[in-house]
């Protein structure tokens, strides 16, 4: 694996490629929240063996990407992406995407026409559903919070309540917030890629649930259910690569 750099809308982006150097059938990854191109290592050793191309991308704003704008939301994660395949002169590549940025999958897949393949490991595209009332609960929460005295409750809460991902944001918060307030919904259906589709039975981050929607959505797509965990390409890299390998064979 050789570590290169690229510059994209005027900022350096790191990434990791294979030494086998292509420019078709080559699987671009792209890593989950918090993590970077490298949380595929192991499944890279396995497509070496097998003289696969790979790249891999560490996102703006994770480890040696920097982050364009602290407001940046899909649609620039969508362009830097779609820019990054075009600058490597890719051609219909194969995306295999992790957890949060999943929903760029959707959002790229719906419009892009240099992609072949598509993979998701546990990804995370279903914006969760808030029924009116408890928008209405929110918002008046979010009133009587502004209250300065009250400063130190909201802290207390918002440590309690966050999400593990919320929680270890920090200066990508506004980022994290901006991602996941989209609903990509509509756009699954515009999406034509043969996918595929590995998730965990009890994952709680990217339930089933979230799943079976996409996958109604996908009309090209399979769908496999395993007793795996959330990073099952760190655990498991072995069988995933071959379900991947199987895949991209067919």
């Amino acid at each position: 694996m050789e570590q290169k750099q690229i510059l994209i809308d005027r900022k350096i982006l790191h990434y990791y490629r294979s030494r086998n150097s292509e420019n078709s059938g080559v699987l671009v990854f792209l890593h989950g929240w918090m993590q970077d191109g490298t949380s595929f290592r192991d499944i890279f050793t396995i497509l070496e063996k097998n003289s696969i191309p790979y790249v891999s991308l560490d996102f703006p704003g994770f480890w040696k990407s920097g982050l364009y704008s602290e407001n940046m939301n899909i649609s620039d994660y969508t362009r830097i992406t779609e820019h990054f395949i075009e600058k490597l002169w890719l051609i219909k590549p194969i995306l295999v995407w992790h957890s949060f940025w999943g929903r760029i999958c959707v959002s790229l897949g719906s419009y892009y026409t240099n992609i072949s393949q598509i993979v998701l490991i546990w990804a995370a595209w279903v914006q969760r559903w808030i029924s009116s009332y408890k928008k209405a609960v929110i918002k008046s929460w979010k009133m009587l919070l502004s209250i300065p005295w009250l400063a130190k409750v909201e802290a207390l809460i918002k440590n309690k309540v966050s999400s593990a991902d919320l929680k270890s944001a920090w200066k990508l918060e506004t980022v994290f917030r901006n991602v996941i307030a989209e609903d990509l919904q509509d756009k699954m259906k515009q999406v034509k890629y043969p996918t595929l589709m590995i998730w965990g039975k009890d994952d709680d981050q990217t339930p089933v649930s979230d799943a079976q929607i996409i996958h109604s959505h996908i009309q090209n797509s399979q769908l496999h259910i395993l007793e795996w965990t959330h990073f099952v390409h760190q655990e498991q890299a072995e069988k995933v690569s071959k379900l991947i390998l199987d895949f991209i064979a067919a």
